[in-house]
């Protein structure tokens, strides 16, 4: 895991109401004094309960939405291209003269800030956005969407992608049949008619006729075609089946090996978090975040109230406490803008009553209910029979009486 890649620093975003009668304008917080960093070469997932401002966060970081107030910033040069250039042998100096960016010295990092800068902007410096909505261009083919993309790159953005794919001829053509194989895009689909024997291949349909998981397959291979160095991914299994979402996830950590960060979005919670490095989750009406890894995270007090509820045994079989920090000889491993000390001691001031309890107090509370419910009923009137007017139940069924009604098996002697 390298330093990091985005630093995010007070973040504030507010919502102004305006009524006209009478005029006011009324503030609402979405959010507040929120700040965190992605690292490069990491995956980090982005959480929270309804409302909490997933959704207001993201959008920010994509450039759809400009901040209140605090700081987004982007490093714009990375060590691991650097990497890339030297080992293939050639100079990264060099390579940035013949490409018109002798004006910027390979290495050295320069933060610069992103707030308000447009989308197409964040894309040239390596800011890749997924949108939730599908973004296919519909007309065209499976292949024609990635050799599309590829005739628009700049040639050093290009090059650089077919280098962390290793496409050793340097065609558009190799290019796209890599990323074709890598996410089964080169299947077969349906038959023509009996008259001609040949089978329509999947990559030279439609992208229009295509099914929603397979259009969602070709949007993440196609955001990776542009020498991506981080990758803000709103609901990216959105449309996939089980298979699918694996087939990404190992996608996922084969490019996080070469230095490709990616924030996620997501509600399926047990597929993000198998391969996030780091989580932020948020809460609504709180300012900041809770920070730490999955198996922190899904011990927390407030995300297993709010998001973990259900599923609660599951989470934890699935994400245990790893061995070295229960006996403590990892708790020092800890990276300088990744220590979840301060979480881990939280959780464990209360372990019992929050962890081994928790399913037990909500059993209680839905006991509470509907003993609630139950007086309820017998206070008032016409319910079941219980007070003169509703239902008398007899032997068969359900008898009419003054004020009520007959349903169920009703018998009775004339």
């Amino acid at each position: 895991m390298g330093s990091p890649i985005l630093k995010v620093k007070n973040l504030v975003k507010q919502f102004c109401r305006i009524t006209v009668f009478p005029p006011s304008c009324s503030r609402t917080t979405v959010i507040n004094d929120l700040s965190f960093e992605v690292n490069e070469g990491e995956i980090v997932a982005l959480l929270g309960g309804n409302g909490a401002g997933k959704s207001t966060t993201f959008d920010m970081l994509a450039g759809l939405s400009s901040p209140t107030d605090g700081k987004i910033e982007f490093r714009k040069s990375p060590s691991f291209l650097d990497a890339v250039l030297s080992a293939d042998g050639e100079d990264p100096k060099e390579a940035a003269e013949r490409d018109g960016d002798a004006d910027e010295t390979p290495g050295d990092e320069k933060w610069i800030p992103i707030m308000k800068m447009p989308l197409y902007r964040r894309a040239q410096h390596g800011i890749i956005y997924l949108p939730q909505k599908s973004s296919v261009f519909n007309a065209l083919t499976v292949r024609q969407n990635l050799i599309g993309v590829m005739e628009v790159i700049e040639p050093k953005n290009l090059r650089l992608g077919m280098k962390l794919f290793e496409v050793e001829s340097g065609t558009h053509e190799e290019f796209c049949d890599r990323m074709l194989r890598k996410f089964k895009l080169t299947e077969d689909t349906k038959e023509e008619p009996v008259s001609d024997k040949k089978k329509r291949k999947l990559e030279d349909t439609k992208a229009g006729s295509i099914s929603g998981g397979e259009r969602r397959k070709l949007e993440i291979a196609r955001s990776f075609i542009r020498n991506p160095r981080l990758i803000l991914m709103d609901e990216p299994y959105a449309a996939l089946d089980e298979p699918a979402i694996g087939l990404c996830n190992d996608f996922f950590q084969e490019v996080k090996k070469a230095g490709v960060s990616i924030l996620i979005v997501d509600h399926h919670l047990q597929d993000v978090l198998q391969i996030a490095d780091w989580v932020i989750y948020l809460t609504k009406g709180q300012e900041g975040c809770i920070q730490g890894p999955p198996w922190a995270i899904v011990r927390h007090p407030k995300a297993m109230a709010e998001l973990f509820s259900k599923d609660l045994k599951d989470f934890h079989e699935k994400f245990p406490i790893p061995d070295e920090v229960l006996n403590g000889s990892g708790y020092a491993v800890c990276e300088e803008n990744r220590d979840w000390r301060g979480l881990w001691n939280e959780i464990r001031q209360r372990p019992r009553k929050t962890v081994q309890s928790f399913e037990a107090s909500v059993s209680e509370l839905k006991t509470g209910a509907q003993n609630h419910v139950s007086g309820v009923r017998e206070r008032v009137p016409g319910i079941r029979g219980r007070v003169p007017g509703g239902q008398k139940e007899v032997p068969g069924g359900q008898k009419e009486v003054p004020g009520g009604r007959i349903s169920g098996d009703v018998r009775f002697e004339e």
